[in-house]
């Protein structure tokens, strides 16, 4: 179970990859979003919200969101738009780790990230 953590360096949730299906919690331990591939989606609105690319979790434009403890953000291409995922089975065990350090400001320049939020990104309708 890795961090992720915003521009901010906030921590906004927890990551579990299990094979080629990345599981994405809020900090409450409610399942939020998973990665398909290197494609997000979110488990609200089932909509394709972005990638997770390098250990970052990026826009639709390739803009950084939020990142994994121990990595740095950076930006990507913008992804392309997959097919609709099959939606994974929930984790049954979950092993909770404690709260981690904040890391250090990643050296990423300020029109490098996303406009959106976490929530906003992990939201989306469209």
């Amino acid at each position: 179970m890795l961090a992720i953590f915003n521009r901010a360096c906030d921590l906004v949730g927890w990551l579990e990859i299990q094979g080629n299906t990345s599981y994405i919690f809020d900090q409450d331990w409610n399942w939020i979003a998973f990665a398909d591939g290197s494609a997000v989606f979110s488990t609200n609105t089932s909509h394709w919200i972005g990638a997770f690319v390098k250990n970052t979790f990026v826009d639709k434009q390739g803009r950084p969101i939020a990142w994994v403890e121990g990595c740095e953000p950076v930006p990507s291409f913008a992804p392309m738009k997959p097919m609709s995922p099959e939606i994974p089975r929930k984790l049954k065990h979950i092993s909770k780790p404690s709260a981690p350090a904040k890391p250090a400001s990643p050296a990423l320049a300020l029109h490098e990230w996303s406009q959106l939020q976490w929530s906003t990104w992990l939201n989306q309708l469209n």
